[in-house]
């Protein structure tokens, strides 16, 4: 991949994603960069927005500004004590429910890397090991920032053409309902004394990730991460929808939540919180047989805007050629067969924050339009 960096003036949003993992890059102006969750570019095995930036020849340690793990599942979290580590003038934002004794034992007992990658939570020990080096080396950038509804969580004026420009970050959720319900699954995860460790699964449903809303000048972001649709008028999308006070103006641009799956969907996130004919970003999900989006999500999603974009095809199946002398001429002339950027891409939105033109849309890798042809 290669291409420019977006100039002072110019507004971006990139979602990265292989068939499992996710991660968002935002620039806001002037060379300052939000970055969202984590997952690994396939080639270099780095951070999918370190790799990014690094290509675009800007300096992540100075660049970037804030860095959001919505929540704690492996698919959203590879590679982000590296992430932290490296941008060193990063401010750190996580959801509140992970501000638990609870989840701190989690982290004291699987700490040692008894099960290394396996778990969200061993990335997280990376985080607030990386935090903590701070603390001690005197650094004032060093506590990790508690996303609750309607937070604020960054704030900037970017100055164009003597002109300023507000940027605000709000994280609409977890609430306190979906708080008080992670402390006990994490309370309830907790081996007993005596036991054998044992991977830690992640649940079933998600209702503590981070949504973040965006505000930049005239333009309105919203990130959905993998916030699901509840019975709980408490929980989920419901009381974003019905409570927040932080959302004044609807989006044009939405990372369709939890990789498009109907759980995730509430139309009133469409006609309520988002623009006419949005654009709609998504990431697949495959692991172990399971895939998101669906077909219907897909066709959902096309029904609802023609500007809808994914990374990558939810399913890819390995190349094995099923002719045995196909496979004998392949290996005639190769030792090794390696696949390449196989089921990765890049989504990225462009436009200038001082006017109204509509985004430029560029594709990399296996993204594309998800309206059927």
């Amino acid at each position: 991949m290669t291409s420019e960096s977006p100039n002072d003036g110019e507004l971006e949003v990139s979602i990265f994603g292989p068939g499992y993992g996710e991660a968002i890059a935002l620039h806001v102006g002037l060379g300052r960069w939000i970055l969202v969750d984590s997952c690994l570019e396939p080639n270099s095995g780095k951070p999918a927005q370190l790799q990014y930036l690094e290509s675009l020849g800007i300096n992540a340690s100075l660049a970037v500004k804030l860095i959001v793990a919505t929540h704690w599942h492996d698919d959203h979290v590879q590679g982000m004590g590296m992430l932290v580590r490296e941008c060193k003038s990063a401010e750190v934002a996580v959801s509140a429910a992970l501000k638990s004794p609870h989840f701190s034992a989690l982290l004291d007992l699987y700490g040692g890397g008894a099960f290394p990658g396996s778990s969200g939570v061993t990335e997280f020990v990376n985080v607030f090991r990386s935090l903590d080096e701070r603390r001690k080396s005197g650094t004032k950038i060093n506590a990790a920032k508690l996303a609750v509804p309607d937070k604020l969580l960054y704030r900037d004026n970017i100055r164009l053409n003597r002109k300023n420009r507000e940027v605000e970050i709000y994280s609409l959720s977890p609430s306190d309902s979906a708080i008080l319900s992670a402390q006990l699954d994490f309370y309830q995860r907790i081996p007993d004394t005596g036991t054998h460790k044992k991977r830690i699964a992640c649940p079933s449903t998600n209702n503590t990730s981070v949504v973040l809303w965006v505000r930049i000048g005239d333009h309105r972001i919203l990130l959905g991460s993998d916030l699901e649709k509840t019975s709980d008028p408490k929980t989920g999308w419901t009381v974003i929808i019905n409570e927040s006070q932080a959302i004044k103006e609807k989006a044009l641009v939405y990372k369709v939540a939890h990789h498009g799956a109907e759980s995730s969907h509430d139309p009133d996130i469409w006609s309520k919180l988002l623009s006419d004919k949005p654009f709609a970003l998504l990431s697949p999900y495959s692991i172990a047989g399971n895939s998101l989006p669906k077909d219907e999500d897909l066709d959902r999603v096309a029904g609802l805007t023609p500007n809808g974009f994914i990374t990558a095809p939810p399913k890819i199946k390995k190349f094995r050629p099923s002719d045995g002398v196909v496979r004998e001429t392949i290996q005639a002339v190769t030792k090794t067969m390696r696949s390449v950027n196989i089921g990765w891409g890049q989504v990225r939105l462009r436009r200038n924050i001082e006017d109204s033109a509509d985004y430029k849309v560029d594709l990399f890798g296996d993204a594309y339009n998800i309206q059927p042809n």
